[in-house]
C-alpha cells in the first residue's frame, strides 16, 4: 500500500499553506490504514477549493473518493 498527497505550487503558492493542506488529507487517511485492501497505489491531488475547506468537509470528500474508488 502506498499513498501520497501532491500539492503543487500551483494549488498554494506557499510552503506553510501546502504542508498544512498535505497534513489534514494524512489525518483523514490515518483513519482507514488499516481498511486499505493491499497492493493499492493511492496519490491526492487535492484542489485549490481545499485550501478553504474545513477540515470535516475533506474528510466526508475523501471518504467518498476512497469508497468510489473501491479501495476501503
Amino acid at each position: 500500500m502506498r499513498i501520497s498527497v501532491v500539492v503543487s505550487k500551483k494549488t498554494a503558492p506557499k510552503a506553510v499553506v501546502r504542508n498544512r493542506l498535505r497534513r489534514h488529507f494524512y489525518s483523514v487517511i490515518e483513519m482507514y490504514l488499516g481498511k486499505f485492501s493491499r497492493g493499492a497505489t493511492i496519490v491526492f491531488y487535492p484542489k485549490t477549493e481545499a485550501i478553504q475547506a474545513p477540515f470535516e468537509l475533506l474528510k466526508t470528500e475523501i471518504t467518498q473518493s476512497l469508497r468510489k474508488a473501491q479501495v476501503l
